[in-house]
């Protein structure tokens, strides 16, 4: 709901009303917005914290984080080894 100033002075119990519905109300003077004004027990909006799933569905496996079979060392290997020569060559 938008009011100007005169309006929210005047209909201020219909206002509150409308508030305790759960509606926010916009004040402005003139065509300027001065005030956004919202119901008491309104709830922010929390962003959730880091790492917590936020979809229903989404589960991370028990073995996640389980040490790397025979079939996945190798690769990481290649990646560490390939690290050091790059390492090695900017030390030159």
């Amino acid at each position: 709901m938008t009011v100007t100033v005169h309006e929210a002075k005047t209909h201020l119990s219909r206002i509150l009303h409308a508030m305790e519905a759960g509606e926010e109300v916009l004040v402005c003077r003139g065509k300027q917005l001065v005030a956004k004004i919202v119901p008491a027990n309104a709830v922010e909006k929390k962003n959730p914290p880091v790492g917590v799933p936020t979809s229903a569905g989404f589960e991370i496996p028990a073995d996640a984080f389980a040490p790397m079979n025979e079939q996945q060392r190798p690769a990481n290997q290649e990646i560490l080894a390939n690290e050091r020569d790059i390492q090695q060559e900017d030390t030159v």
